[in-house]
């Protein structure tokens, strides 16, 4: 068992580094430093929890146990990671006293935690600054059209590919096929990462207002790309910006200092050139229109068609980011056990018991509206009566439902919900 400490600073610690390996460097995404911190967690006999390709174009997190397997989890993955069963299969490590480093979306953080009930000395958190999570479905259709193209599976994806160097990497992807021949898809010819980047047409809902944004955070250690970081520091090679927020991140952090060049960072400096860390993202209003004509019709013509932005929706998008930046952010109290749609009813009809305790023996509504859920899981892992399953709906996201035959009211899928919790 490693001895990481448990403790939280009052403000985070802030860094731009890189791996000392030229080779990992230019495999990563940014600089490298999640590779370093997974190789050192597996060499002193953890695991390391994290997002791979899976079969049929599908993302999924795993669990692995060495440095081969490190390589599965490597680069961003730009749509959304099925959690499957590993909340409870990192909960059984821990209660070997294994150490488990977790790397996921700051909602899935949340998730994992709630799930847990308690921060384990043994488990290593690691967030990033998130635009927003995209749409399976949205990630497919471009897949299936550039394999019709190529005549040829995708057998691998690489997205941020840095052939031309790391700033020009987030709109340039390389795709390997099966009969041995990749195709790099640089600005002009990259369809998906215009969706993402230029339009938002298939980002999740529930990250228009995300609520897991900022200061404080409920990780170890966050990793992003360091844009705008000071010249001596950005060689076009990658940088990553690192946030350290706990004696057990720093502890970790300390740990890969042979491997890595890492230069200390004032931490508000961080902040102008990467808004996502304390913003969230406008999703464009044709977001449900593209996603159901990708029934119908090609992905990249469709990206054309509704990537088109007025003069006039363009200021409006600038106005709601720029009010969403001065404006705190609210967020769901559960201080009991209800969902928020009970709590409504039963203000709407009054507060007596005989009302409230027949809403508490009906199957809770987990959420009202698709932007009130993030997809963690964390409700389907807690389900004692496995009544809870996954789902994906008209849009390609996973939400939960609830087999009400099977449902024993225990509302413990309400309790651990990361959005019916206020931000500590």
């Amino acid at each position: 068992m490693m001895d990481i400490g448990a403790n939280k600073p009052a403000l985070p610690k802030a860094y731009a580094a890189w791996t000392k390996d030229a080779n990992l460097r230019f495999k990563s995404t940014s600089g490298g430093i999640f590779s370093e911190l997974a190789f050192f967690v597996v060499s002193e006999g953890g695991h390391v929890c994290g997002a791979k390709y899976a079969s049929n174009h599908r993302i999924e997190h795993c669990i692995v146990h060495n440095a081969s397997g490190i390589e599965e989890l490597r680069q961003s993955k730009y749509a959304q990671s099925d959690m499957a069963d590993n909340y409870a299969r990192i909960r059984e490590l821990l209660r070997n006293n294994e150490t488990v480093a977790f790397c996921g979306t700051p909602c899935q953080v949340s998730g994992l935690k709630k799930y847990l009930g308690e921060d384990s000395v043994n488990l290593i958190s690691i967030d990033f600054i998130c635009r927003g999570v995209n749409s399976p479905k949205a990630y497919q259709s471009w897949l299936k059209e550039i394999e019709e193209q190529e005549k040829s599976k995708a057998v691998n994806i690489w997205f941020k590919y840095k052939d031309r160097g790391w700033k020009a990497s987030p709109k340039r992807t390389r795709i390997l096929f099966e009969d041995g021949h990749s195709k790099v898809l640089g600005q002009d010819q990259n369809a998906f990462m215009e969706g993402y980047l230029g339009s938002n047409l298939y980002i999740r809902k529930s990250c228009g207002a995300c609520r897991f944004k900022g200061l404080p955070r409920e990780s170890d250690i966050t990793l992003a790309d360091f844009w705008g970081a000071d010249p001596q520091f950005d060689t076009d090679q990658g940088t990553s910006l690192v946030l350290v927020h706990t004696e057990k991140g720093q502890r970790l952090w300390e740990s890969i200092a042979g491997r890595i060049e890492t230069h200390e960072q004032e931490l508000f400096d961080i902040f102008e050139k990467n808004p996502m860390f304390d913003s969230s993202v406008n999703i464009s209003p044709r977001s449900d229109r593209f996603l159901e004509s990708l029934n119908h019709y090609r992905f990249s013509d469709m990206v054309k068609k509704y990537s088109k932005i007025s003069i006039g929706e363009k200021i409006k998008r600038k106005l709601i980011f720029c009010i969403r930046k001065t404006r705190s952010q609210s967020h769901l109290n559960t201080t009991n056990s209800r969902t928020d749609c009970q709590n409504k009813t039963v203000r709407k009809h009054g507060k007596g018991k005989n009302l409230a305790g027949k809403l508490l023996n009906r199957p809770p509504l987990l959420y009202r509206r698709r932007k009130d859920c993030t997809g963690c899981s964390a409700c389907y892992a807690v389900c004692p009566m496995q009544a809870i399953s996954l789902r994906a709906e008209k849009d390609g996201f996973l939400y939960p439902r609830i087999a009400s035959e099977k449902c024993v009211c225990c509302q413990r899928c309400v309790a651990v919900c990361p959005m019916k919790t206020q931000k500590n």
